[in-house]
């Protein structure tokens, strides 16, 4: 066992003042000395003076000039760090009290990165519910054990971690582009892990959890930002011409108003959710169904404002 093994946590926040504070309180009670905490911020509300308060605490802020995104920002952080281990971390996100001894054994039995379960905190409302349902029907559904299988036991996961010795053979989180990638780009990083030949695991007994947005506004903005990422990885990575990328996002919104109007699969797949919710399963699959419109909207927004803006700032 190696006593002397290092772990930087690395969180990219921008406007986080409501999150951050209990997100840090949780990370500087962790029972393992060897650590640190690193937030790299982008913040223009109240978030770095919040993040300076715990400075005593070991909690280091870096604050970049020029704000470049969420993946630019993991990028500035995970070379700062002096750890072994890099967790990556967002600022929503909780962690059990011995969460790094309990990942620790799996890296001192010869692992380069882990995985592990993460469920929603919060249930106080439809849009969080909907979101935590999904983890709940993966975990039920053999869905976590199929992915093990196909894609050799490493895939991301909120709370991700993996030697930097593996990081730093990477091409790290793909930024540097005229669009910040603001989805989708975790998948790709740990894609080109699992190329190098990365010895990942999933533990599903280790459980983190995180806050899912409870009102319309935050659950809009992240479905959006969902919808969004698709093209800007589809252009900048996987170098799809644009009349691809409008083709497919056309397809999307046909078959989404395809199950929209034919009402049974929607109706079908929020079902299979509302099992796994403690509350009425005909109430919950009625606003489930709701919950998936507004997400299914929200996404196709995104994707057709992310392509304007490629166009715009690529001069297509």
């Amino acid at each position: 066992m190696n006593k002397d093994l290092k772990f930087s946590i690395v969180i990219p926040t921008y406007n986080e003042e409501k999150d951050i504070a209990h997100t840090l309180d949780l990370l500087t009670r962790l029972d393992y000395p060897n650590k640190e905490i690193i937030v790299v911020d982008d913040s223009i509300d109240n978030t770095p003076n919040i993040v300076k308060k715990y400075a005593n605490k070991g909690v280091k802020l870096i604050k970049p000039k020029v704000r470049q995104g969420r993946c630019e920002a993991r990028n500035i952080g995970i070379r700062s760090s002096l750890g072994d281990i890099i967790v990556i971390l967002n600022a929503d996100v909780l962690l059990p009290k011995d969460f790094i001894n309990r990942i620790k054994k799996h890296y001192d039995a010869g692992y380069d990165a882990v995985g592990v379960m993460n469920l929603v905190e919060n249930h106080d409302s439809v849009y969080s519910r909907y979101i935590g349902m999904h983890n709940h029907r993966k975990e039920e559904t053999g869905v976590f054990q199929d992915r093990k299988i196909k894609l050799n036991d490493i895939w991301w996961t909120e709370g991700f971690s993996v030697k930097k010795s593996f990081i730093m053979k990477t091409s790290l989180f793909p930024s540097g582009y005229s669009v910040p990638i603001v989805a989708g780009e975790d998948v790709r990083f740990v894609d080109e892990l699992r190329k190098l030949g990365c010895k990942g695991m999933f533990d599903k007994s280790i459980l983190i959890t995180h806050i899912a947005p409870s009102v319309f506004k935050e659950y809009w903005n992240i479905r959006k930002g969902r919808g969004a990422g698709t093209p800007q990885v589809r252009y900048f990575i996987d170098g799809w011409d644009m009349k691809t990328i409008k083709k497919r996002a056309a397809l999307k919104v046909l078959r989404r108003l395809l199950y929209t109007v034919t009402i049974l699969p929607v109706l079908k797949h929020n079902y299979s959710l509302a099992k796994f919710s403690t509350k009425n399963i005909f109430i919950e699959t009625i606003v489930f169904s709701y919950a998936w419109l507004i997400e299914q909207v929200a996404m196709s927004v995104g994707e057709y404002q992310s392509i304007q803006e490629v166009i715009k700032k690529e001069r297509l």
